[in-house]
């Protein structure tokens, strides 16, 4: 192993740990006053622990008032919509809580926490499903109260039940697993920048903050691809000969608008992939078709702000290709 803890408990981790049905935060005692007392280290190791059973008691409020609520008045399909793998981050996160309490229980200045991130790095890939649903999960909800009244009503019975805290809605509790990994990052960069080189802990520690780092960017690029494949899914039922474009392996979408093409006259559609750029001239009703598609890797730009005379405005760009250049005309600064 890339490391071993000095202290007792070493051995607990370095396996899954399987937690009685019935654990919940509830089992674990709500701070260790003692580590307040220690230095800046064991301070922000105390924060990562009240923050962990902050953060399972409201997945558990998830799971014990909203979803058991409402999972009557769904189908299936849709309770996996609103909720996704939330019972999967559940049990993990229990886990991870309760080995927390474990070590915090017989901590010494030689103990480490390093090692309970470094080797669950791989499992915290569950958070990407879970990401990658969230805005569906939002659109559902807001769906369902708008159309179903007897949502509506059970979920506001779920609002005022006792163990939600006040103010905080379905969507509030769950959007902090989408932010759950951020803030992983932050309180680990804070315990390795107060973490002594001599400490056991200081490489394990840095080891588990760069393997976050890469999670974050991991999911975050899933992420982007989930919103590229769904808008364009929107974009190829409205451009004809768009589907054809994108279907290529590793092209996602970037950014889509409105810009004048050649000619502050006429309006055309501007889809941007990460290698090409496709201008899309309005059809008859709200249908576009595909005019002409270029690779970004045989193109150079110009800005022509003041360079331009059929505009007065900053808003102009020139495109060169091998064959001719073209001219676009955004609709704002902003948009160009």
């Amino acid at each position: 192993p890339l490391f071993r803890s000095k202290s007792n408990n070493s051995s607990f981790d370095q396996l899954p740990v399987a937690l009685s049905p019935g654990f919940s935060s509830e089992s674990c005692p709500p701070s260790f006053p003692n580590l307040l007392l220690v230095d800046a280290r064991s301070r922000v190791i105390h924060e990562i622990y009240t923050s962990e059973l902050s953060y399972v008691r409201g997945l558990e409020t998830i799971f014990e008032v909203f979803m058991q609520s409402l999972s009557s008045l769904l189908e299936s399909t849709e309770v996996d919509g609103i909720f996704a793998n939330l019972t999967s981050i559940l049990s993990f996160n229990q886990e991870l809580l309760h080995s927390l309490y474990i070590r915090l229980a017989t901590w010494s200045e030689r103990s480490c926490i390093g090692d309970l991130f470094l080797n669950r790095i791989t499992r915290f890939r569950i958070y990407t499903v879970y990401c990658n649903n969230y805005d569906n999960a939002e659109a559902l909800i807001a769906q369902k109260t708008k159309k179903k009244k007897d949502f509506e009503s059970a979920l506001n019975s779920c609002h005022a039940d006792p163990r939600c805290h006040v103010g905080l809605t379905l969507s509030s509790y769950l959007l902090t697993p989408v932010q759950r990994i951020p803030r992983y990052l932050l309180l680990l960069k804070e315990l390795a920048e107060k973490t002594p080189s001599r400490h056991l802990d200081h490489g394990p520690l840095r080891e588990a903050l760069e393997k976050m780092n890469e999670l974050a960017d991991y999911v975050n690029s899933q992420i982007r691809e989930e919103q590229s494949r769904k808008a364009l899914g929107q974009l190829g039922s409205k451009v004809a000969g768009l589907k054809s474009l994108s279907e290529k392996k590793g092209r996602t979408l970037v950014k889509e608008g409105q810009v004048f093409f050649m000619s502050i006259k006429k309006l055309y559609q501007c889809i941007l992939f990460n290698d090409l750029i496709v201008f899309a001239v309005k059809g008859d009703g709200k249908h576009s078709e595909v005019e002409l598609a270029l690779e970004l890797n045989s193109l150079w730009f110009e800005d022509l702000s003041d360079l331009d005379p059929a505009t007065t405005q900053e808003d102009a760009i020139e495109i060169y290709t091998p064959d001719r250049p073209y001219t676009i005309y955004c609709r704002s600064r902003n948009e160009k």
